[in-house]
């Protein structure tokens, strides 16, 4: 996302934009924070991912678990559509990622649902955003942290 690239360059941060399928070097670990969503085909991603790490490489993804909520009204913050394209939960995720070559670490979970949340949500709706208020600790959703391994073979 140019924007966000440009802004962490004036911060000062080495930033490379362009895709994966060009990145030629090898890492020992990568990250994907809350971009899951966003990515057409995930299947396709992950071959892309393991191109460009090491064997024994980790990837650390971070997504929401709206796949497994029973209704998009327990989402405890508005969703941007169409900005996100794919919705899964914590099985499908691990699915993708042990058929494509990962071994699973840890999955954790952390609730979205917090006070400090609630909050936000309340000055969001009075500046006319969309959004669901609800109590702190009663939904379903969480953010999903996963932790997972490439299979050296």
């Amino acid at each position: 996302m140019k924007p966000k690239a440009d802004d962490a360059k004036r911060r000062g941060l080495n930033v490379r934009e362009g895709y994966l399928s060009d990145i030629t070097e090898k890492y020992d670990f990568l990250s994907l924070i809350n971009v899951f969503s966003h990515i057409p085909d995930f299947h396709d991603f992950l071959k892309d991912v393991k191109k460009i790490l090491k064997p024994d490489g980790e990837f650390f993804l971070e997504t929401g678990n709206i796949g497994d909520l029973p209704n998009a009204s327990d989402v405890p913050t508005e969703l941007d559509l169409p900005d996100h394209l794919i919705f899964a939960g914590e099985k499908t995720i691990a699915g993708f990622l042990t058929d494509a070559g990962f071994s699973i670490i840890e999955i954790k979970s952390r609730r979205k649902d917090t006070p400090l949340n609630s909050l936000k949500n309340i000055a969001k709706k009075a500046l006319g955003r969309q959004v669901t208020l609800a109590l702190p600790y009663t939904s379903p959703y969480r953010t999903l942290l996963i932790r997972a391994k490439l299979k050296a073979y």
